[in-house]
């Protein structure tokens, strides 16, 4: 039977350095409670099935919207149909079988729209990150004296976070 899509977390998991016991942990976890047919962890999926390539790219912009045993249902926005090639579907679903059996099924659908996938959440908070850093700049007092003093300019294209990772 199908299922809600997972409530998005605010922090999905990011593949760092000295991290593989913890992503296989999460993708078991994963793999049991989708077995056992609740809501599959997307994110943990995603870091346990150590996928490459453009097949990496892919599963962040995949919203999962129904998973069970037997099958697995996502969409993926037009925006990113570029990413949703024949070859790319079956790396993702191979991958997929092979955490979670050779039986379940996967199909994605093309939307015009999705919503709460990884890759939109790190989009957001990247923009909000940058945000953060912008407004911090143009509402330092300090730095607006030397703009003054200076007659300078602030370029705001010029701004990034200091924390904060990627910015792209």
């Amino acid at each position: 039977s199908g299922g809600a899509p997972p409530s998005p977390e605010k922090q999905p998991a990011k593949s760092a350095g000295g991290g593989a016991k913890h992503r296989a942990a999460r993708a078991a976890q994963a793999s049991q409670t989708m077995a056992i047919g609740k809501e599959m962890d997307w994110p943990a999926v995603i870091d346990g099935l150590q996928l490459e390539g453009i097949a990496h790219q892919l599963a962040p912009h995949c919203q999962l919207v129904a998973s069970s045993a037997a099958e697995s249902q996502f969409k993926v926005s037009r925006a990113n149909e570029h990413l949703l090639t024949e070859q790319q579907k079956e790396r993702l679903t191979e991958a997929l079988r092979k955490a979670f059996g050779e039986g379940l099924g996967v199909k994605f659908e093309l939307v015009d729209e999705v919503s709460g996938t990884i890759a939109s959440q790190e989009a957001t908070e990247s923009a909000l990150r940058l945000r953060a850093a912008q407004d911090s700049i143009h509402n330092d007092p300090d730095l607006q004296q030397i703009v003054d003093v200076f007659g300078a300019e602030v370029e705001s294209d010029s701004i990034r976070p200091v924390n904060g990772g990627n910015n792209s």
